[in-house]
Order: C-alpha cells, then sequence, then structure tokens
C-alpha cells in the first residue's frame, strides 16, 4: 500500500500468488531473502527498506517470536483484529511520507504523539527515543 501497488500487482511482478504475498506480510510463511530482493527490485526500493528503522522491540514483536494466543492487552487485541485501524494506520504512514520536508514531519510526529497515552511516550523513552512535552 504504500508504495500504491496491491498484493495481487506484487505478486504478479515476482511471480507468485497474492495469496503467498498475504502470508509474507503476516509472517505466516517465511521469505527466502532471494524472495526479499526480488520483492526491493519490483517495489523500487532497496532490500534496507524492510528493514529501516527496526527496534529491537519490533524485532522481538516478530510473528516468528510471538505465539498467536499471548496477551497482548486489550487495547493492542482490539487494534490487531480491527482491520479498519490497520487500514487507518497505513494511510496516515502513506500522508506522512508525502509530506514535503523533514521539518514538517518532526512538527506531525510530535503533534500526533502529543496525543499519546504516558504509557507509549514512556516507552519511547526507554527505547531511546527523545520525548518532548507538547
Amino acid at each position: 500500500m504504500l508504495r500504491g501497488m496491491t498484493q495481487e500487482q506484487l505478486g504478479d511482478l515476482v511471480g507468485i500468488a497474492f495469496q503467498q504475498v498475504q502470508k509474507y506480510e503476516r509472517g505466516a510463511n517465511r521469505i527466502s531473502a532471494g524472495r526479499v530482493y526480488e520483492m526491493a527490485s519490483a517495489l523500487g526500493v532497496p532490500v534496507s527498506y524492510f528493514f529501516e528503522g527496526m527496534s529491537d522491540a519490533v524485532a522481538d514483536a516478530s510473528p516468528a517470536r510471538i505465539r498467536i494466543d499471548t496477551d497482548t492487552g486489550p487495547a493492542m487485541e482490539s487494534l490487531a483484529s480491527d482491520e479498519t485501524s490497520k487500514r487507518e494506520a497505513l494511510q496516515l504512514v502513506r500522508a506522512y511520507l508525502r509530506m514535503a520536508t523533514p521539518e514538517i514531519r518532526k512538527t506531525f510526529l510530535e503533534m500526533v504523539k502529543s496525543f499519546s497515552p504516558a504509557e507509549l511516550e514512556a516507552e519511547d523513552a526507554a527505547d531511546g527515543k527523545a520525548v518532548t512535552a507538547a
């Protein structure tokens, strides 16, 4: 979605069914380095694009390391099961990436973070990110 391409289009470009693309996205199936390279080429991005900004916390939350029945708390469970939220999050990220300058993106990010609950700000601080008061 971020690159303006459907799963079906991506699958066609790399020679796989869109269902396989879905399985890769969800982490249901492992993806080989060669397939990552093919997808990066099809999307017009470097392979590193898929790993940029990945924190240890994100790596630890890999589907390969999480069981389906893991209790993540009611807020995260409802968010994860809400397809509308997923679509909204992707739309938000796409809009963010289209912002003209780094200064505008930074200002927008700080504004969004100011609406976040205090616990999320504490998590950001624990991850070594700068947290500013709104």
